[in-house]
C-alpha cells in the first residue's frame, strides 16, 4: 500500500490477526477508506487521510474548531468500537499519522511486546464507567439527622435542647460532608475490586450533570471480565438501594474498548 504525497496513513488501533480474519478493507460509517495491514503478529487498522487535515497552517485552524474535532473524534471512536466488537484492541491516540506502511511497521516493531501483552491482558474484558452522583441537600439532611440522633442518644434532652442540637447537627453536617463523601466513594471503589480486574480514576472536568440536579463527584473506569458483568450490575443496584437515602447514587455505563487502560507507546519515528 502506498500513499500519495498529499496523503498519510492514520492509525486507529492495533489488534491480533485472529480477531480480524481475512478481511482486508472495511467500511465504517464516516470512515470508508480503511486498510488492515498485518505485520508480524499484529494487525494495524489504518485510514487514508489528506495530510492537510492534520498538518500545516490550515490544520491548526481546524484543530481549534471544536465542531471539526468532535466530528473526527467520533469517527475515530466508531472505527475503534467496530473493531472492539470482534476482539481486544489497543486504541491509538487521535491523529496518529504515518507517512508510509514502512513507518507503520517500524512503529509496530517499537511497540510489539507492549501491544501483544496488552491485547492478551484485556482479552474477554470490557471497560465500564462508574459515576457517582451526589444530591447535596439530601446528603446534608441525612448526615445532620444521623448526628442529631447520636446526640439525643448520648444525653436525653428537652424539646428546646433537641432543637438546638438539630441546628448544631446541620452545621456539623456541612463541615463533615466532604470527608464523609470521600470515605464513602473510597469504600465503594474498593468494593469494585471483587468484580473488576483493574480500575482507574478519571478526571472530572465539570461536576454539573445535564438535566440533573445531582453533581458528579466520582468518575471511575473499570476493566470487567464478561463473566463478572452480571455480578457487578447487581452490586451497583445493591449499593444504590443502600445509599439512596444518603443522596448518593452510582451509574454504570459501557461497554467500551479499554481506552482508560492503554499502556504508553513509543512515538512514531
Amino acid at each position: 500500500m502506498t500513499t500519495t504525497e498529499d496523503e498519510a496513513l492514520y492509525l486507529y488501533y492495533l489488534t491480533a490477526p485472529e480477531y480480524f480474519g481475512a478481511l482486508e478493507v472495511r467500511r465504517v460509517d464516516g470512515a470508508d477508506r480503511l486498510l488492515a495491514h498485518r505485520h508480524a503478529d499484529l494487525v494495524a487498522l489504518l485510514g487514508i487521510v489528506a495530510i492537510d487535515e492534520f498538518c500545516g497552517p490550515e490544520a491548526e485552524r481546524r484543530l481549534s474548531d471544536l465542531g471539526w474535532v468532535s466530528q473526527r473524534a467520533l469517527r475515530h471512536e466508531r472505527v475503534i468500537e467496530d473493531g472492539f466488537r470482534r476482539g481486544p484492541v489497543l486504541p491509538a491516540g487521535f491523529g496518529t499519522l504515518f507517512s508510509s506502511i514502512e513507518a507503520v511497521e517500524r512503529f509496530i516493531e517499537q511497540n510489539r511486546r507492549t501491544a501483544v501483552d496488552f491485547l492478551g491482558a484485556v482479552r474477554g474484558q470490557e471497560e465500564w464507567g462508574i459515576k457517582a452522583l451526589l444530591e447535596r441537600p439530601a446528603a446534608k439532611k441525612w448526615l445532620s439527622t444521623q448526628m442529631a440522633s447520636a446526640a439525643v442518644e448520648e444525653i436525653p434532652a428537652s424539646p428546646g435542647l433537641r432543637y438546638v442540637q438539630a441546628r448544631r447537627a446541620e452545621a456539623m453536617a456541612e463541615k463533615q460532608l466532604a470527608r464523609w463523601l470521600l470515605e464513602s466513594c473510597e469504600a465503594i471503589a474498593l468494593s469494585l475490586d471483587e468484580f473488576a480486574t483493574d480500575r482507574r480514576q478519571r478526571k472530572i472536568l465539570d461536576t454539573a450533570v445535564a438535566g440533573d440536579a445531582r453533581e458528579l463527584v466520582l468518575n471511575l473506569a473499570t476493566l470487567v471480565p464478561h463473566d463478572r458483568l452480571g455480578a457487578l450490575v447487581s452490586h451497583i443496584e445493591r449499593v444504590n438501594a443502600e445509599r439512596s437515602a444518603q443522596g448518593l447514587s452510582f451509574v454504570l455505563n459501557g461497554p467500551w474498548p479499554p481506552y482508560s487502560f492503554c499502556p504508553p507507546l513509543a512515538a512514531p519515528r
